[in-house]
């Protein structure tokens, strides 16, 4: 009996939320103005953005040598991230650094 009522249960649930996500225009009482108001503006937004046409650039990450320092016995190589844009051409526009940092450590081995 419990299994018949929580199937019953999980079907009207599921029912429910369906009646709900159909888009439906009357909603027999409940409706507003404010999605037509809504669309119209964002469709002159929309021909406003496609009129200006930024240039097209491209940014990578990649990964710089900063310095090379001895400590206790080892060699540590510091690399920090900088994000690269660069134009349809391949040329860099900018170089910016981030706060991600690489370390490689090297054991110093007298021989």
């Amino acid at each position: 009996m419990k299994k018949i009522i929580c199937f019953t249960g999980i079907i009207l649930v599921l029912g429910f939320v369906a009646f709900l996500e159909t888009r439906a225009e009357p909603y027999h009482g409940f409706s507003t103005s404010f999605h037509d108001v809504a669309n119209e503006e964002s469709i002159e937004i929309i021909a406003e953005t496609e009129k200006e046409q930024e240039p097209v650039t491209y940014s990578s990450s990649e990964y710089i040598f900063e310095e090379e320092k001895v400590e206790n016995g080892y060699r540590i190589e510091v690399y920090r991230e900088y994000e690269i844009h660069e134009d349809e051409e391949g040329n860099r526009i900018k170089k910016v650094p981030t706060s991600n940092y690489n370390y490689l450590k090297y054991k110093i081995t007298n021989q």
